[in-house]
Protein backbone atom coordinates (compact mmCIF):
# COMPACT_ATOMS: atom_id res chain seq x y z
CA UNK A 1 0.00 0.00 0.00
CA UNK A 2 1.43 3.34 -1.01
CA UNK A 3 0.23 6.15 1.18
CA UNK A 4 0.71 9.65 -0.16
CA UNK A 5 -2.43 11.33 1.08
CA UNK A 6 -1.71 14.94 0.22
CA UNK A 7 1.93 14.40 1.09
CA UNK A 8 5.07 15.02 -1.00
CA UNK A 9 5.38 12.74 -4.01
CA UNK A 10 6.74 9.32 -2.95
CA UNK A 11 10.33 8.31 -3.64
CA UNK A 12 9.93 4.60 -3.01
CA UNK A 13 12.29 3.71 -5.85
CA UNK A 14 15.24 5.03 -3.84
CA UNK A 15 17.36 2.62 -1.86
CA UNK A 16 17.83 3.42 1.82
CA UNK A 17 21.34 4.30 2.92
CA UNK A 18 20.77 2.05 5.92
CA UNK A 19 17.81 0.34 7.46
CA UNK A 20 18.19 2.30 10.68
CA UNK A 21 17.58 5.63 8.99
CA UNK A 22 14.80 6.57 6.59
CA UNK A 23 15.64 6.81 2.88
CA UNK A 24 16.47 10.20 1.47
CA UNK A 25 13.32 12.09 0.76
CA UNK A 26 11.44 11.04 3.88
CA UNK A 27 9.85 14.21 5.14
CA UNK A 28 11.50 16.16 2.36
CA UNK A 29 10.09 19.57 1.55
CA UNK A 30 11.61 19.68 -1.92
CA UNK A 31 8.34 18.73 -3.55
CA UNK A 32 5.73 21.19 -2.37
CA UNK A 33 2.91 20.12 -4.66
CA UNK A 34 0.69 17.85 -2.63
CA UNK A 35 -1.30 14.96 -3.98
CA UNK A 36 -4.24 12.89 -2.85
CA UNK A 37 -2.79 9.69 -4.24
CA UNK A 38 -2.96 6.33 -2.52
CA UNK A 39 -2.64 2.92 -4.10
CA UNK A 40 -4.24 -0.06 -2.43
CA UNK A 41 -4.36 -3.52 -3.93
CA UNK A 42 -7.82 -4.94 -3.47
CA UNK A 43 -8.19 -8.53 -4.64
CA UNK A 44 -11.96 -8.21 -4.73
CA UNK A 45 -11.87 -5.53 -7.39
CA UNK A 46 -10.12 -5.35 -10.73
CA UNK A 47 -8.90 -1.77 -10.83
CA UNK A 48 -8.11 -2.10 -14.53
CA UNK A 49 -11.72 -2.71 -15.48
CA UNK A 50 -13.29 0.33 -17.09
CA UNK A 51 -16.96 1.06 -17.40
CA UNK A 52 -18.79 3.54 -19.59
CA UNK A 53 -21.15 4.37 -16.75
CA UNK A 54 -20.41 5.67 -13.27
CA UNK A 55 -20.82 3.22 -10.47
CA UNK A 56 -19.99 3.78 -6.79
CA UNK A 57 -16.59 2.49 -5.77
CA UNK A 58 -17.93 1.57 -2.34
CA UNK A 59 -21.28 -0.13 -2.06
CA UNK A 60 -23.69 0.42 0.82
CA UNK A 61 -25.52 -2.80 1.60
CA UNK A 62 -28.21 -3.97 4.02
CA UNK A 63 -29.93 -0.60 4.22
CA UNK A 64 -33.10 -0.36 6.30
CA UNK A 65 -35.82 2.10 5.29
CA UNK A 66 -38.95 3.75 6.69
CA UNK A 67 -38.89 2.55 10.29
CA UNK A 68 -40.89 5.38 11.86
CA UNK A 69 -44.54 4.53 12.65
CA UNK A 70 -47.36 6.84 11.59
CA UNK A 71 -48.09 8.08 15.11
CA UNK A 72 -44.51 9.32 15.41
CA UNK A 73 -44.85 11.23 12.13
CA UNK A 74 -47.72 13.16 13.68
CA UNK A 75 -45.27 14.56 16.23
CA UNK A 76 -43.33 16.33 13.48
CA UNK A 77 -46.54 17.67 11.97
CA UNK A 78 -47.46 19.09 15.37
CA UNK A 79 -44.01 20.71 15.65
CA UNK A 80 -44.35 22.88 12.54
CA UNK A 81 -45.41 26.02 14.42
CA UNK A 82 -42.55 25.46 16.85
CA UNK A 83 -40.12 25.07 13.94
CA UNK A 84 -41.41 28.30 12.39
CA UNK A 85 -40.83 30.34 15.54
CA UNK A 86 -37.83 28.57 17.11
CA UNK A 87 -35.85 26.84 14.37
CA UNK A 88 -35.95 29.25 11.43
CA UNK A 89 -34.56 32.24 13.41
CA UNK A 90 -31.23 30.39 13.48
CA UNK A 91 -30.93 31.11 9.76
CA UNK A 92 -29.22 34.41 8.91
CA UNK A 93 -30.58 36.76 6.23
CA UNK A 94 -28.56 36.51 3.02
CA UNK A 95 -27.74 40.22 3.05
CA UNK A 96 -26.25 39.89 6.54
CA UNK A 97 -24.24 36.77 5.73
CA UNK A 98 -20.55 36.56 4.95
CA UNK A 99 -19.54 35.38 1.50
CA UNK A 100 -16.37 33.59 0.38
CA UNK A 101 -15.17 36.63 -1.53
CA UNK A 102 -14.91 38.55 1.76
CA UNK A 103 -11.77 36.51 2.54
CA UNK A 104 -10.20 36.22 -0.93
CA UNK A 105 -8.22 38.48 -3.28
CA UNK A 106 -10.45 40.64 -5.46
CA UNK A 107 -10.05 39.36 -9.05
CA UNK A 108 -11.14 42.65 -10.61
CA UNK A 109 -7.96 44.42 -9.41
CA UNK A 110 -4.99 43.22 -11.48
CA UNK A 111 -1.90 44.24 -9.52
CA UNK A 112 -3.47 43.90 -6.09
CA UNK A 113 -4.89 40.50 -6.97
CA UNK A 114 -1.51 39.04 -7.96
CA UNK A 115 0.17 40.56 -4.92
CA UNK A 116 -2.44 39.06 -2.62
CA UNK A 117 -2.11 35.63 -4.24
CA UNK A 118 1.66 35.80 -3.75
CA UNK A 119 1.06 36.65 -0.09
CA UNK A 120 -1.20 33.62 0.32
CA UNK A 121 1.45 31.38 -1.22
CA UNK A 122 4.15 32.87 0.97
CA UNK A 123 2.08 32.38 4.14
CA UNK A 124 1.20 28.77 3.36
CA UNK A 125 4.59 27.66 2.05
CA UNK A 126 5.88 26.32 5.37
CA UNK A 127 2.62 25.00 6.81
CA UNK A 128 3.12 21.27 7.52
CA UNK A 129 1.81 18.73 5.05
CA UNK A 130 -0.29 16.96 7.68
CA UNK A 131 -2.27 20.14 8.23
CA UNK A 132 -3.13 20.28 4.54
CA UNK A 133 -4.17 16.64 4.60
CA UNK A 134 -6.81 17.54 7.15
CA UNK A 135 -7.79 20.86 5.58
CA UNK A 136 -8.32 19.25 2.18
CA UNK A 137 -10.27 16.41 3.81
CA UNK A 138 -12.46 18.99 5.52
CA UNK A 139 -12.98 20.80 2.23
CA UNK A 140 -13.88 17.60 0.37
CA UNK A 141 -16.39 16.82 3.11
CA UNK A 142 -17.98 20.25 2.76
CA UNK A 143 -18.10 19.98 -1.03
CA UNK A 144 -20.25 16.84 -0.84
CA UNK A 145 -23.15 19.03 0.31
CA UNK A 146 -25.54 17.77 -2.41
CA UNK A 147 -25.41 14.36 -0.71
CA UNK A 148 -26.35 15.82 2.66
CA UNK A 149 -29.32 17.78 1.31
CA UNK A 150 -30.48 14.69 -0.54
CA UNK A 151 -30.17 12.61 2.62
CA UNK A 152 -32.14 15.08 4.75
CA UNK A 153 -34.84 15.01 2.11
CA UNK A 154 -35.26 11.27 2.65
CA UNK A 155 -36.53 11.85 6.20
CA UNK A 156 -40.21 11.00 6.51
CA UNK A 157 -42.35 13.79 7.91
CA UNK A 158 -39.90 16.64 7.31
CA UNK A 159 -38.62 16.27 3.73
CA UNK A 160 -39.20 18.84 1.00
CA UNK A 161 -42.04 17.18 -0.89
CA UNK A 162 -41.96 19.48 -3.93
CA UNK A 163 -38.48 20.99 -4.08
CA UNK A 164 -39.93 24.36 -3.12
CA UNK A 165 -42.24 23.53 -0.22
CA UNK A 166 -42.99 26.30 2.26
CA UNK A 167 -43.21 23.99 5.26
CA UNK A 168 -40.74 25.17 7.93
CA UNK A 169 -38.88 21.86 7.75
CA UNK A 170 -38.36 22.20 3.99
CA UNK A 171 -37.37 25.87 4.30
CA UNK A 172 -34.81 24.93 6.94
CA UNK A 173 -33.25 22.18 4.82
CA UNK A 174 -32.86 24.44 1.78
CA UNK A 175 -31.59 27.47 3.69
CA UNK A 176 -29.23 25.37 5.83
CA UNK A 177 -27.82 23.95 2.59
CA UNK A 178 -27.37 27.45 1.19
CA UNK A 179 -25.42 28.54 4.26
CA UNK A 180 -23.26 25.42 4.26
CA UNK A 181 -22.52 25.83 0.55
CA UNK A 182 -20.25 28.78 1.30
CA UNK A 183 -17.92 26.60 3.40
CA UNK A 184 -16.73 24.33 0.62
CA UNK A 185 -16.58 27.23 -1.84
CA UNK A 186 -14.28 29.25 0.41
CA UNK A 187 -11.93 26.42 1.39
CA UNK A 188 -11.74 25.22 -2.22
CA UNK A 189 -10.75 28.62 -3.55
CA UNK A 190 -8.19 29.25 -0.82
CA UNK A 191 -6.56 25.87 -1.39
CA UNK A 192 -6.50 26.53 -5.13
CA UNK A 193 -4.76 29.87 -4.63
CA UNK A 194 -2.18 28.57 -2.15
CA UNK A 195 -0.65 26.24 -4.74
CA UNK A 196 0.04 23.45 -2.26
CA UNK A 197 -2.52 20.96 -3.55
CA UNK A 198 -3.07 18.86 -6.67
CA UNK A 199 -6.51 20.33 -7.32
CA UNK A 200 -7.49 18.01 -10.16
CA UNK A 201 -6.96 14.99 -7.94
CA UNK A 202 -8.98 16.67 -5.20
CA UNK A 203 -11.78 17.48 -7.64
CA UNK A 204 -11.87 13.87 -8.80
CA UNK A 205 -12.18 12.77 -5.16
CA UNK A 206 -15.11 15.15 -4.67
CA UNK A 207 -16.86 13.73 -7.72
CA UNK A 208 -16.33 10.18 -6.46
CA UNK A 209 -17.67 11.11 -3.03
CA UNK A 210 -20.82 12.83 -4.28
CA UNK A 211 -21.48 9.98 -6.68
CA UNK A 212 -21.06 7.42 -3.90
CA UNK A 213 -23.49 9.06 -1.47
CA UNK A 214 -23.38 8.16 2.21
CA UNK A 215 -24.57 5.43 4.53
CA UNK A 216 -26.38 7.58 7.08
CA UNK A 217 -28.25 4.76 8.84
CA UNK A 218 -31.18 7.20 9.24
CA UNK A 219 -33.73 4.61 8.07
CA UNK A 220 -35.75 7.61 6.77
CA UNK A 221 -36.42 8.30 10.46
CA UNK A 222 -36.23 11.99 11.46
CA UNK A 223 -35.41 11.03 15.06
CA UNK A 224 -32.23 9.39 13.78
CA UNK A 225 -31.56 12.17 11.29
CA UNK A 226 -31.69 15.03 13.77
CA UNK A 227 -29.65 13.11 16.36
CA UNK A 228 -27.00 12.56 13.70
CA UNK A 229 -26.92 16.19 12.58
CA UNK A 230 -26.67 17.38 16.20
CA UNK A 231 -23.59 15.20 16.66
CA UNK A 232 -22.08 15.92 13.27
CA UNK A 233 -22.46 19.70 13.44
CA UNK A 234 -20.67 19.77 16.79
CA UNK A 235 -17.94 17.54 15.35
CA UNK A 236 -17.39 19.92 12.44
CA UNK A 237 -17.45 22.89 14.83
CA UNK A 238 -14.63 21.27 16.80
CA UNK A 239 -12.71 20.27 13.67
CA UNK A 240 -12.86 23.70 12.01
CA UNK A 241 -12.10 25.36 15.34
CA UNK A 242 -8.94 23.31 15.70
CA UNK A 243 -7.81 23.99 12.13
CA UNK A 244 -8.29 27.69 12.94
CA UNK A 245 -6.14 27.33 16.06
CA UNK A 246 -3.39 25.53 14.16
CA UNK A 247 -3.47 28.08 11.32
CA UNK A 248 -2.80 30.79 13.90
CA UNK A 249 0.13 28.77 15.23
CA UNK A 250 1.52 28.48 11.70
CA UNK A 251 1.20 32.22 11.13
CA UNK A 252 -1.65 32.35 8.60
CA UNK A 253 -4.16 34.61 10.30
CA UNK A 254 -6.36 34.81 7.20
CA UNK A 255 -6.72 31.04 7.07
CA UNK A 256 -7.38 31.04 10.81
CA UNK A 257 -10.18 33.57 10.29
CA UNK A 258 -11.63 31.47 7.46
CA UNK A 259 -11.72 28.31 9.56
CA UNK A 260 -13.01 30.19 12.60
CA UNK A 261 -15.82 31.77 10.61
CA UNK A 262 -16.88 28.37 9.27
CA UNK A 263 -16.71 26.96 12.81
CA UNK A 264 -19.07 29.71 14.01
CA UNK A 265 -21.62 28.69 11.37
CA UNK A 266 -21.34 25.07 12.46
CA UNK A 267 -21.91 26.08 16.07
CA UNK A 268 -25.08 27.96 15.16
CA UNK A 269 -26.35 24.99 13.17
CA UNK A 270 -25.46 22.66 16.03
CA UNK A 271 -27.58 24.75 18.38
CA UNK A 272 -30.54 24.55 16.01
CA UNK A 273 -30.35 20.78 15.57
CA UNK A 274 -29.87 20.13 19.29
CA UNK A 275 -32.98 22.19 19.97
CA UNK A 276 -34.98 19.92 17.66
CA UNK A 277 -33.87 16.85 19.61
CA UNK A 278 -34.44 18.67 22.88
CA UNK A 279 -38.04 19.25 21.79
CA UNK A 280 -38.36 15.57 20.85
CA UNK A 281 -37.21 14.59 24.33
CA UNK A 282 -39.94 16.85 25.70
CA UNK A 283 -42.66 15.34 23.50
CA UNK A 284 -41.50 11.71 23.30
CA UNK A 285 -38.69 10.93 25.77
CA UNK A 286 -39.00 7.16 25.44
CA UNK A 287 -38.84 7.11 21.64
CA UNK A 288 -36.05 9.69 21.54
CA UNK A 289 -33.75 7.99 24.06
CA UNK A 290 -34.15 4.70 22.20
CA UNK A 291 -33.33 6.41 18.91
CA UNK A 292 -30.24 8.01 20.46
CA UNK A 293 -29.02 4.67 21.83
CA UNK A 294 -29.67 3.04 18.47
CA UNK A 295 -27.61 5.65 16.62
CA UNK A 296 -24.73 5.36 19.08
CA UNK A 297 -24.71 1.57 18.78
CA UNK A 298 -24.54 1.94 15.01
CA UNK A 299 -21.84 4.58 15.60
CA UNK A 300 -21.90 8.12 14.29
CA UNK A 301 -19.68 8.06 11.23
CA UNK A 302 -18.78 11.29 9.52
CA UNK A 303 -20.66 12.09 6.30
CA UNK A 304 -17.62 11.66 4.04
CA UNK A 305 -16.87 8.10 5.17
CA UNK A 306 -17.22 6.85 1.56
CA UNK A 307 -14.44 9.19 0.43
CA UNK A 308 -12.47 7.68 -2.44
CA UNK A 309 -10.03 8.94 -5.05
CA UNK A 310 -10.28 6.02 -7.45
CA UNK A 311 -7.25 4.32 -5.92
CA UNK A 312 -7.37 4.09 -2.15
CA UNK A 313 -10.17 2.09 -0.52
CA UNK A 314 -9.22 3.46 2.90
CA UNK A 315 -8.81 7.12 2.01
CA UNK A 316 -11.23 8.38 4.65
CA UNK A 317 -9.52 6.32 7.37
CA UNK A 318 -6.15 7.72 6.35
CA UNK A 319 -7.49 11.28 6.47
CA UNK A 320 -9.16 10.61 9.82
CA UNK A 321 -5.96 9.14 11.26
CA UNK A 322 -4.01 12.28 10.42
CA UNK A 323 -6.77 14.41 11.96
CA UNK A 324 -6.46 12.31 15.13
CA UNK A 325 -2.68 12.59 15.20
CA UNK A 326 -2.45 16.38 14.86
CA UNK A 327 -5.35 16.94 17.24
CA UNK A 328 -7.99 18.30 14.86
CA UNK A 329 -10.57 15.63 15.66
CA UNK A 330 -9.85 12.79 18.08
CA UNK A 331 -11.47 9.88 19.86
CA UNK A 332 -11.55 12.06 22.96
CA UNK A 333 -13.59 14.60 20.97
CA UNK A 334 -16.03 11.86 20.01
CA UNK A 335 -16.56 10.97 23.67
CA UNK A 336 -16.73 14.64 24.62
CA UNK A 337 -19.46 15.35 22.07
CA UNK A 338 -21.54 12.49 23.42
CA UNK A 339 -21.06 13.77 26.98
CA UNK A 340 -22.08 17.26 25.91
CA UNK A 341 -25.24 16.08 24.18
CA UNK A 342 -26.25 13.83 27.07
CA UNK A 343 -25.96 16.81 29.42
CA UNK A 344 -27.73 19.13 27.00
CA UNK A 345 -30.66 16.75 26.63
CA UNK A 346 -30.66 15.78 30.33
CA UNK A 347 -30.65 12.09 29.46
CA UNK A 348 -29.50 11.01 32.91
CA UNK A 349 -32.48 12.69 34.60
CA UNK A 350 -35.20 11.31 32.33
CA UNK A 351 -38.09 10.37 34.60
CA UNK A 352 -40.33 7.43 35.25
CA UNK A 353 -42.12 7.67 31.90
CA UNK A 354 -39.56 5.47 30.21
CA UNK A 355 -40.38 1.93 29.16
CA UNK A 356 -38.11 -0.97 30.03
CA UNK A 357 -36.40 -0.59 26.68
CA UNK A 358 -36.08 3.14 27.26
CA UNK A 359 -34.45 2.63 30.67
CA UNK A 360 -31.96 0.18 29.19
CA UNK A 361 -31.15 2.72 26.47
CA UNK A 362 -30.67 5.40 29.14
CA UNK A 363 -28.28 3.20 31.14
CA UNK A 364 -26.29 2.32 28.04
CA UNK A 365 -25.92 5.96 27.01
CA UNK A 366 -24.91 7.26 30.43
CA UNK A 367 -22.01 4.82 30.73
CA UNK A 368 -20.84 5.00 27.12
CA UNK A 369 -18.62 8.14 27.26
CA UNK A 370 -16.48 6.78 30.07
CA UNK A 371 -16.09 3.43 28.33
CA UNK A 372 -14.85 5.20 25.20
CA UNK A 373 -12.47 7.35 27.25
CA UNK A 374 -11.02 4.38 29.12
CA UNK A 375 -10.28 2.56 25.88
CA UNK A 376 -8.68 5.66 24.39
CA UNK A 377 -6.51 6.24 27.47
CA UNK A 378 -5.35 2.63 27.62
CA UNK A 379 -4.51 2.62 23.94
CA UNK A 380 -2.55 5.87 24.33
CA UNK A 381 -0.63 4.47 27.29
CA UNK A 382 0.29 1.38 25.33
CA UNK A 383 1.81 3.45 22.55
CA UNK A 384 4.04 5.27 25.03
CA UNK A 385 5.51 2.12 26.58
CA UNK A 386 6.77 0.06 23.64
CA UNK A 387 10.49 -0.68 23.18
CA UNK A 388 12.55 -3.23 21.25
CA UNK A 389 14.56 -5.93 23.04
CA UNK A 390 16.32 -9.21 22.14
CA UNK A 391 19.44 -7.37 21.02
CA UNK A 392 18.15 -6.91 17.49
CA UNK A 393 19.32 -3.96 15.46
CA UNK A 394 16.19 -1.87 15.37
CA UNK A 395 14.81 1.57 14.79
CA UNK A 396 11.58 3.25 15.86
CA UNK A 397 10.06 5.48 13.19
CA UNK A 398 7.16 7.87 13.43
CA UNK A 399 5.56 10.06 10.79
CA UNK A 400 8.41 9.90 8.25
CA UNK A 401 8.03 6.20 7.59
CA UNK A 402 4.31 6.64 7.00
CA UNK A 403 4.84 9.30 4.38
CA UNK A 404 6.62 6.92 2.04
CA UNK A 405 4.19 4.06 2.34
CA UNK A 406 6.29 1.52 4.19
CA UNK A 407 3.38 1.05 6.49
CA UNK A 408 0.40 2.90 7.83
CA UNK A 409 0.54 3.35 11.56
CA UNK A 410 -1.15 6.15 13.42
CA UNK A 411 1.33 6.25 16.27
CA UNK A 412 4.23 3.89 15.81
CA UNK A 413 6.11 1.91 13.18
CA UNK A 414 8.77 -0.58 14.21
CA UNK A 415 11.45 -1.98 11.94
CA UNK A 416 14.27 -4.47 12.43
CA UNK A 417 16.79 -5.72 9.93
CA UNK A 418 19.16 -8.48 9.00
CA UNK A 419 21.80 -8.11 6.30
CA UNK A 420 19.39 -8.84 3.47
CA UNK A 421 15.89 -8.50 4.89
CA UNK A 422 14.04 -6.03 7.03
CA UNK A 423 10.84 -6.75 8.91
CA UNK A 424 8.49 -3.91 9.59
CA UNK A 425 5.48 -4.16 11.83
CA UNK A 426 2.71 -1.62 11.68
CA UNK A 427 1.05 -1.29 15.04
CA UNK A 428 -2.07 0.51 13.96
CA UNK A 429 -3.79 2.54 16.63
CA UNK A 430 -7.37 2.51 15.34
CA UNK A 431 -9.29 5.54 16.54
CA UNK A 432 -11.40 6.91 13.75
CA UNK A 433 -14.37 9.23 13.48
CA UNK A 434 -16.61 6.27 14.20
CA UNK A 435 -15.18 6.15 17.71
CA UNK A 436 -13.92 2.60 17.25
CA UNK A 437 -10.90 1.84 19.39
CA UNK A 438 -8.52 -1.02 18.90
CA UNK A 439 -5.24 -2.35 17.59
CA UNK A 440 -4.25 -4.17 14.46
CA UNK A 441 -0.91 -5.39 13.15
CA UNK A 442 0.50 -5.66 9.67
CA UNK A 443 3.70 -7.56 8.88
CA UNK A 444 5.83 -6.42 5.95
CA UNK A 445 8.89 -8.33 4.75
CA UNK A 446 11.28 -6.14 2.78
CA UNK A 447 14.26 -6.90 0.60
CA UNK A 448 16.78 -4.48 2.08
CA UNK A 449 18.74 -4.04 -1.15
CA UNK A 450 15.77 -3.49 -3.44
CA UNK A 451 13.52 -1.90 -0.83
CA UNK A 452 10.48 -3.68 -2.20
CA UNK A 453 8.00 -5.61 -0.12
CA UNK A 454 7.98 -9.33 -0.82
CA UNK A 455 5.12 -9.84 1.58
CA UNK A 456 2.59 -7.51 3.12
CA UNK A 457 -0.03 -9.28 5.15
CA UNK A 458 -2.50 -8.04 7.75
CA UNK A 459 -2.42 -9.73 11.10
CA UNK A 460 -6.18 -10.09 10.89
CA UNK A 461 -6.69 -11.91 7.61
CA UNK A 462 -10.17 -12.51 6.28
CA UNK A 463 -10.40 -16.18 5.40
CA UNK A 464 -12.57 -17.17 2.45
CA UNK A 465 -13.88 -20.58 1.50
CA UNK A 466 -10.98 -21.11 -0.87
CA UNK A 467 -8.46 -20.76 1.93
CA UNK A 468 -9.39 -23.75 4.07
CA UNK A 469 -5.95 -25.35 3.74
CA UNK A 470 -4.19 -22.15 4.72
CA UNK A 471 -6.53 -21.69 7.64
CA UNK A 472 -5.56 -25.14 8.92
CA UNK A 473 -1.88 -24.22 8.72
CA UNK A 474 -2.60 -21.01 10.52
CA UNK A 475 -4.34 -22.87 13.32
CA UNK A 476 -1.35 -25.20 13.60
CA UNK A 477 0.98 -22.22 13.78
CA UNK A 478 -1.11 -20.60 16.46
CA UNK A 479 -0.85 -23.67 18.70
CA UNK A 480 2.79 -24.44 17.85
CA UNK A 481 4.40 -21.06 18.46
CA UNK A 482 5.05 -21.56 22.16
CA UNK A 483 4.71 -18.40 24.19
CA UNK A 484 3.08 -16.50 21.37
CA UNK A 485 0.26 -15.24 23.55
CA UNK A 486 -3.01 -13.89 22.23
CA UNK A 487 -1.97 -14.67 18.67
CA UNK A 488 -3.68 -12.58 16.01
CA UNK A 489 -4.68 -14.88 13.10
CA UNK A 490 -1.36 -15.99 11.58
CA UNK A 491 -1.07 -15.67 7.81
CA UNK A 492 0.59 -18.00 5.33
CA UNK A 493 3.21 -16.97 2.81
CA UNK A 494 2.42 -20.00 0.71
CA UNK A 495 5.17 -19.48 -1.87
CA UNK A 496 7.80 -20.11 0.79
CA UNK A 497 5.94 -22.51 3.12
CA UNK A 498 6.26 -19.99 5.90
CA UNK A 499 3.72 -18.67 8.37
CA UNK A 500 4.15 -15.17 9.77
CA UNK A 501 2.18 -14.16 12.81
CA UNK A 502 1.90 -11.22 15.15
CA UNK A 503 0.13 -10.93 18.46
CA UNK A 504 -1.30 -8.43 20.88
CA UNK A 505 1.94 -8.68 22.90
CA UNK A 506 3.64 -7.27 19.78
CA UNK A 507 5.84 -10.27 19.14
CA UNK A 508 6.37 -11.46 15.59
CA UNK A 509 7.16 -15.07 14.66
CA UNK A 510 8.12 -16.86 11.48
CA UNK A 511 7.17 -20.54 11.48
CA UNK A 512 8.51 -23.01 8.93
CA UNK A 513 5.65 -25.27 7.84
CA UNK A 514 7.90 -28.19 6.84
CA UNK A 515 10.09 -28.33 9.94
CA UNK A 516 7.59 -26.89 12.39
CA UNK A 517 10.35 -24.72 13.83
CA UNK A 518 10.35 -21.09 14.83
CA UNK A 519 13.03 -19.34 12.76
CA UNK A 520 12.32 -15.75 13.69
CA UNK A 521 11.41 -14.31 17.07
CA UNK A 522 11.16 -10.56 17.38
CA UNK A 523 9.65 -9.22 20.56
CA UNK A 524 8.65 -5.87 21.93
CA UNK A 525 8.25 -5.29 25.62
CA UNK A 526 5.20 -3.51 26.96
CA UNK A 527 5.61 -2.21 30.49
CA UNK A 528 1.89 -2.03 31.17
CA UNK A 529 -0.77 -4.59 30.43
CA UNK A 530 -3.52 -3.56 28.05
CA UNK A 531 -6.92 -5.15 27.82
CA UNK A 532 -9.22 -3.82 25.09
Amino acid sequence: MSIALLLPSPVMTQKPSSITSPPRGFGSSSSRLLQVSCVTKNPSRNNNVTCNNFRPIKEVNNQITHTIPQEKLEIFKSMENWAETTLLPYLKPVEDSWQPQDFLPAPETDDAFYDQVREIRERTREIPDDYFVVLVGDMITEEALPTYQTTLNTLDGVKDETGGSLSPWAVWIRAWTAEENRHGDLLNKYLYLCGRVDMRHVERTIQYLIGSGMDSKFENNPYNGFIYTSFQERATFISHGNTARLATTYGDTTLAKICGTIAADEKRHETAYTKIVEKLFELDPDGTVQALASMMKKRITMPAHLMHDGRDDQLFDHYAAVAQRIGVYTAADYAGILEFLLRRWKVESLGSGLSGEGRRAQEYLCTLPQRIKRLEERASDRVKHITWTQGVSGKCYSSEIRKQGLMFSLELGLCVASETTSYSIALTYCIMYSGLLGWDCTINVWDTNEFTSELSVPGKKRKGNNQAEESQLEREAETTLVGHTQCVSPVVWSEHDVVYSCSWDHSVRRWDVETGKDSLNLTTVVTENFVA
